[in-house]
């Protein structure tokens, strides 16, 4: 696993930042292709135990950003059945 560089304060791909005021949806932006490098004492290990993994990631580019970065999202859900629950 490899640890993304998070980007500077105020970088967006919209102007305003839309999902500031939404902490829950955890979008974060980082600097396209560029990580932390591995052997740095300050990075945490690449290879985590999978009881620390809590949902999955979706990375994307945000078009026509100069430089390029990309946005981040969690896809954590919290399922919701409409079914009557069963005896």
């Amino acid at each position: 696993m490899r640890y993304m560089i998070p980007a500077p304060p105020g970088i967006s791909p919209v102007k305003g930042n839309p999902w500031e005021p939404y902490p829950e949806l955890e979008v974060k932006f980082w600097l396209y292709r560029r990580h932390y490098d591995a052997k740095s004492a300050a990075v945490p290990p690449p290879i985590l135990p999978a009881t620390s993994i809590v949902c999955q990631l979706a990375r994307g580019t945000a078009p026509g950003m100069t430089p390029p970065i990309w946005m981040t999202t969690t896809l954590e859900r919290h399922a919701v059945s409409m079914e009557p629950p069963r005896d």
